[in-house]
Formats: structure tokens, sequence, C-alpha cells
């Protein structure tokens, strides 16, 4: 998708634009990444399809062996009733406030007690007292599976050992706890105690009382009839569990009733006793009425003696204050004012003690209200207390199975066939993430931030075995590109050509060098079919600069026997001709083969001379296209000296063998003598397709298949 961006008054980008670049290039890194994460995922699952599948088989096979052997189990159920009991000691208010309290934790604790060692004991003892037959197989339902009993093979083992290494250290204490388990286990009733119990324990379920007041009791036994049996006798002694407990409850309640009412009593008549002597003591019979009449006094005195300032003010007002009426009305004013003072000090005088006779009032009426509160609790307790106080009821009884309802033979496989897929793809993975190697093109370029310019598919020996050049049958795959230059191999030779011829617009490569990190990486393989698919277009040379072990002379010996004895490191000492070092190929007429020859004692010093030098300035004059195949760069540092030299540098890559350490250090080593790697190429892939799409090379396969089908 094309995209335009703005430039600035300076013909750059802006800041926005560049901004928008930056977030659409890390949108494309992400989307890199994740697509590596996925395409290493496929290429794990691909790769070790076989194991995945051997897990999925062998589990397979292993849970119908497990499920097949489980013993026939038996499932009885059981539905109960089962109401939370509020009227006991609580208040109708109580009970409406505490409602959605008690039945958060009601059930879970009725789950406890039915899952209580203490039940399934006394569900054990009742076995023993009522004679109820036993089957033999019931008690070890639990082994359910080979891999149990080797699990409990190996704790038993294990514990065995230990025991014996802690009895060598500590002899006789150890000795001593055996003696006492020994005495413990002789006793037959404790011993069938403990078989029960733990029999009842593993196999009884509970659910429910979520939604409703429902509970389902569930018992799994190898004997039908023995599951319905127990699971009835386990809900009668959960009945009588819980009616005993509650009984106690009651009996607890009903005597703390009793003695906080009579606690109670006792403080009400104390009380009261104190009230009466106060009021005997201060001549007081009630603080309100004493208020009151207190009160009527005052406002008595004081309408009087409003009356008295009237009939006073009128007489002044008429005689003057020396007339005998008007100092007669003064005097009765004036003992009037002293009457009502006389009565206001009383009334102060009196104010504690009506305070202290309302205190006692009202403790003695607190006291009688909590008196007749427990009074009442009490009554309603003994109409109630004794009612209802089973609250469990058995609405459906256990009945034997009609079939059984494990082991499930499909559920079983399918199971353990889950796992083993499970198992296969996690272990697949973990292989995967241990092996250091490269897989795909993908990979090697997220890893490495070089490109990739081409991969080569694996040829088997089926494949090369098939190829007939000159005079004998060979397998090379060196050579495959001259004898099927149609192949999906050499499809992708030429893909690597064009690659390269197109690394650099302003300059045609010219010399092109093939390395790798270590031997038997593929470059020999990579520069000879390169060198075929080269001089297809124009004049090219395959020089073989590996002077320390040389390939190309054994590879096209069959080209002519009497050649390949002579090459390059003779022709660079002077002992023969450029002539009689090398020869034309056969079939390909632009190619020449320019072999090692004699083994050098100093190839570094022979590739780093001037001689060379001047020798691959002159053969540029005569070929359009050099390749080079020299030693790999870990062992010795001959390719970074002829890095120096050439237009193009290739490292091949062995597909799930180079590892990325070594990859990593042989750029390294190139990096810090100035050489920079053009690309890479990975070889002998399994699956090379992905590089070309989603037709990609089965397309050229295909195709030229066709082709060579008509041509024969």
């Amino acid at each position: 998708m094309n995209k335009s961006f703005n430039l600035d008054n300076n013909g750059q980008p802006s800041d926005s634009h560049l901004n928008q670049l930056s977030s659409v290039f890390e949108k494309e890194d992400i989307q890199g990444q994740a697509t590596h994460f996925l395409s290493n995922l496929v290429y794990a699952l691909r790769k070790f399809k076989y194991l995945i599948l051997f897990c999925i088989v062998f589990f397979t096979i292993f849970g119908w062996y497990d499920t097949a052997k489980k013993p026939i189990l038996y499932r009885s159920q059981l539905t109960m009733l089962n109401e939370p009991d509020l009227n006991a000691g609580v208040s109708g208010n109580e009970s409406a406030r505490f409602l959605v309290y008690l039945t958060q934790h009601y059930y879970q604790t009725q789950f406890e007690i039915l899952s209580s060692k203490k039940l399934a004991e006394k569900v054990a003892l009742r076995i023993i007292e009522e004679d109820i037959n036993v089957p033999a197989q019931a008690t070890t339902h639990l082994k359910q599976s080979p891999l149990y009993e080797w699990m409990g093979s190996a704790r038993k083992m294990f514990n065995e050992t230990v025991t014996a290494v802690s009895t060598i250290f500590r002899g006789s204490e150890i000795e001593a706890r055996a003696e006492q388990t020994v005495s413990s286990d002789t006793n037959d009733q404790s011993h069938l105690i403990n078989r029960y119990t733990n029999m009842i324990k593993s196999g009884l379920r509970t659910a429910g009382g979520d939604k409703s007041q429902l509970l389902t009791l569930s018992f799994v036994s190898t004997d039908r009839v023995f599951a319905s049996t127990i699971l009835n006798l386990i809900a009668e002694v959960y009945q009588d569990f819980i009616y005993e407990s509650k009984q106690q409850v009651n009996q607890i309640t009903a005597q703390w009733l009793v003695d906080q009412l009579e606690r109670a009593k006792l403080e009400l008549l104390d009380s009261e006793n104190k009230l009466l002597d106060f009021q005997k003591k201060v001549q007081l019979t009630d603080a309100t009425t004493y208020e009151d009449q207190n009160n009527a006094n005052i406002n008595e005195l004081n309408r009087q003696y409003n009356n008295a300032k009237l009939e006073y003010d009128e007489l002044l007002a008429r005689y003057g204050s020396k007339h005998p009426l008007v100092r007669k009305a003064y005097v009765g004013l004036a003992s009037l004012q002293s009457t009502i003072d006389k009565s206001s000090i009383s009334r102060l005088d009196n104010k504690d003690i009506v305070y202290d006779l309302v205190k006692l009032e009202n403790e003695v009426e607190t006291n009688r209200e909590l008196y007749l509160n427990y009074l009442s609790r009490f009554k309603g307790f003994n109409i109630t207390g004794n009612q209802n106080i089973n609250t469990v009821k058995v609405l459906d009884k256990a009945e034997p199975a009609s079939a059984p309802f494990s082991p499930n033979l499909r559920r079983g496989i399918m199971l353990w066939c889950l796992f083993g897929t499970f198992f296969g793809v996690v272990f697949s993975l973990l292989l995967s993430f241990l092996d250091r190697t490269y897989k795909t093109v993908d990979d090697i370029e997220h890893k490495l931030k070089l490109p990739v310019l081409g991969q080569l598919p694996f040829l088997s020996n089926k494949v090369l075995s098939a190829l007939i050049t000159g005079k004998k049958q060979i397998a090379n795959p060196e050579i495959y590109y001259s004898a099927n230059s149609k192949s999906i191999f050499s499809e992708a030779i030429n893909h690597i050509r064009t690659n390269i011829l197109f690394s650099n617009f302003d300059q045609q490569p010219q010399t092109i060098l093939i390395t790798s990190s270590i031997q038997a990486e593929g470059k020999t393989t990579v520069a000879s079919n390169l060198a075929f698919s080269l001089s297809k277009i124009d004049k090219t040379i395959l020089i073989d600069a590996d002077l320390r072990k040389p390939r190309i002379a054994s590879v096209f010996e069959s080209e002519d026997d009497n050649r390949g004895k002579v090459g390059l490191v003779d022709f660079l000492a002077g002992l023969s001709t450029f002539e009689e070092s090398t020869y034309i190929h056969s079939t390909f007429e632009k190619l020449t083969i320019f072999p090692s020859g004699t083994i050098p004692p100093n190839p570094q010093e022979l590739l780093a001379s001037e001689r060379f030098n001047e020798f691959l300035d002159e053969i540029k004059t005569r070929y359009k296209y050099i390749v080079i195949d020299t030693a790999p760069v870990l062992p010795v540092s001959d390719s970074i000296i002829l890095g120096k030299l050439v237009d193009v540098v290739l490292v091949a890559v062995k597909a799930g063998s180079t590892t990325i350490k070594m990859t990593r250090e042989t750029i390294k080593r190139l990096n810090l003598a100035n050489v920079n790697p053009t690309g890479l190429v990975l070889t002998q892939l399994d699956k090379p397709n992905k590089a070309y799409g989603k037709h990609g090379l089965n397309y050229y396969y295909s195709y030229y298949g066709n082709e060579l089908k008509k041509t024969a």
C-alpha cells in the first residue's frame, strides 16, 4: 500500500510524519516478532510431529489399559432436607437479623461434619454393632488404576528405606515405636474401625446447600447393595448426631436462661428495696408528683403576689404612700415575696434528693424490663425448644445403583489422549526451545538482523543416487544443478543468484565469497551450484580457496580424470600455468573450474600475498563472475583475509545444526575485520516452501515436474 508524506520547507519529512513512520515501523516490528514466534511454533510441531504422535499413541494405550484395569464402581445417592434452626433461644427480630449470616456458614459446617472423622467413626461402630456385611474389596476401591498402585509401591519402598536408614542411627527408639505399632495393630476392633473409617471418608461425597436446603449425599463402592446400605446408615448417624447436638444446645440454652432469669429477678428486687428505703427516708413517694405539686404551689404564690402588686399600685396612686391602706397593702406584698423566696430555696435544697429518686426509679424500671424479657424468652423456649428439634429429614433414601458409573472407557481414553497430546506438544516446544540452532528464515533474520538471500532444501540419498553425470554415477549435492537444472533445488539456487545480482544497484557484484562457521554446513554446495547458475548468464570461474580441506577437485574429478592434480596453489607458486591449472566444465561451457591443487604449508600467507591480489585483478578482466569457496571462519582466518577483496560475502548456515552462538561469533569476527556479510544462505532445510509464499516452490516443482514428464 502506497503512503504519501508531506515535506517541510527544507524538503525534509515533518516531525508528525516521522512519528507516523516510527509508529508504522514499530507496529511492523511487533508483527514480525509475532510471526517469528508462530513460525518457530509451527516448526517445532512439524519437526517433532512423530514425537507428538508417539506420545498420543502411548498415553492412549496406557489410558485404555489403566481404565480397563480399574474395578467396577457403583454410586448410590441420597437426598435430605436440612433446615437451619433459628428458634432455640432467639427472638423473632434476631432471627431476621442473623438469617443471612447464619445460612452462609451453616451448610459449609454441615459438609465438614459429614466428612469428619468423628462421624465416620460413629458409622464404623454401627457397622460393627449391627454386623453389616462389608465386601472384601469395598475398602480397597481407591486403588483404581495401575498408576495408583505403582505410586503406592514407590511410596511404600521410600518409607521402608527411610525406616531402615533411621534404624541404623536410632535403632532403639525406632524399635520401640515399631513395637507400639505392632501392639496397636493387634487390636482387631480398633483396626476394623480405622479401616471402615477410611473407607467411609474416601467413598462419601456431598453436594447442595447453595440455592436450596437440599443436601445430596453419594457413596461409591464396588458393591452396589453395600453402597446404598452404608449411605442410609450414614444418614441415620448424621440425623442422630444433629439431634444429640441440638439437645445439648437446648439444655445449655435452657440452663442459661434460668440463670439469667434468676439473676435479673434478684437485681429487680434489690433495686426496688433501695427505692422503697429512699422514699421512706426523704418522705417522697414519687419524684414526678413532688415536682408537679411544688410547681403548683409556686404558681399560686406568684398569682397572689401579682394580684397584691396590682392592688398596692392602685392604692398608692390614689392615696399616696402614707395612707394606712397603702401601708397595709405593702406589708401583705412583702409577706408574699418572702413566702415565694422561701419556697424557691426549699426547692433548690430538694433538687439533689429528686435526682437520686429519679435514678433509683429508672434502675427499677430497667431491671423490670430485663426480667420480663428473660421471662418471655424462657416461656417461648419451653414452648418451641423441643419442637422440630431434628431439622434433618431424609427425602429420598439410597437405592442400589442399576448400572456402574466407573470406569468410563471412552472418557478415560479421551482424557489420556488429550493428556498425551498436551504432553507431546509441551515436550516438543521444550526441545525446540533448548535447540539453539536455526530452523527457519525468520529465525535467522530475527536473531542476526541480516537478510537471508535464499534457502536450499535437503537432498536425500534417494534423490542424489538418481544423478548420472559424465562417465559414472555419482551422488554429490555440489553438482545437482548441472544434472537437474529445473528442480526445486535449482530454482532455489537461481533465487540466490538473483538476490546477489540485485544486492547492489550502483555496481553489479563480480566476486562472490562463500564461507561458513564450521565444516559441513554446505558452503561448497552453495558455491559450486551457484557457479553453475551464474555460468548460464556469462563466463564464470569457480575457485577453490579452501587450501586446507579442498573439496572442488573431488567433486569435479569425473569431468576429467587427468585434471585436478594442480590448481590455485601451483599457479600462485609458478609451478603451472593458468591453462594447466584450470579446466572448462563439459556441459556448462561458460564455467571454468579452478581447484586448489597442492595443499600448501602456509595457506594464510599465500592468500594474503601480493601475487594473489594480482591474480584476482587479472581474472576480473577475463570472467564476469568469480565464485570463491573458502575455509570456515571459526577454525581459521582465511575467509577474513579474502573477505576484504571481494564484493559479496555469503555465510552458509545449516538448518537444525549451526548454533546461534557459532553464527554470531562468525559475524563478529568478520565485522571486527571490517568485513560485512552481504547475507546468509540457509542450507539443508526440510521444508523450504515458507520463504516463497503460499504456492512458492511447490508451483515450480509441479510445473517443472510436468515438463520433465513430457520430455521423457
